[in-house]
């Protein structure tokens, strides 16, 4: 008789190990999930509060057309440059 309690005791056991595992995996891809949401979130409000006030965007066009084309697309590049540097630098920080 023993020897059926303790059998059922270890099956009882792996499966506690395997049910812990198994919530650590879905809480992990929750935050990740829910990271991705809190970017759109954000994105989302941007747009909202841009809808709500169209004259700032429209006062940022017309400033990067008096500054001109190529030096704003000059800073784009830059910029993404730095972007980059940015996030291989985390990226090794990170690890």
């Amino acid at each position: 008789m023993s020897t059926r309690a303790d059998q059922l005791a270890h099956k009882r056991q792996l499966l506690l190990r395997r049910t812990e595992w198994q919530r650590r995996e879905v809480a992990e891809l929750a935050a990740a999930i829910e990271a991705k949401l809190l970017s759109v979130d954000r994105m989302l409000g941007a747009v909202g509060r841009t809808a709500k006030n169209p004259l700032v965007p429209i006062a940022v066009i017309a400033g990067l057309m008096f500054i001109g084309p190529w030096r704003v697309l000059r800073w784009v590049g830059q910029g993404m440059i730095a972007l980059n540097v940015i996030r291989r630098v985390r990226g090794l920080l990170a690890r």
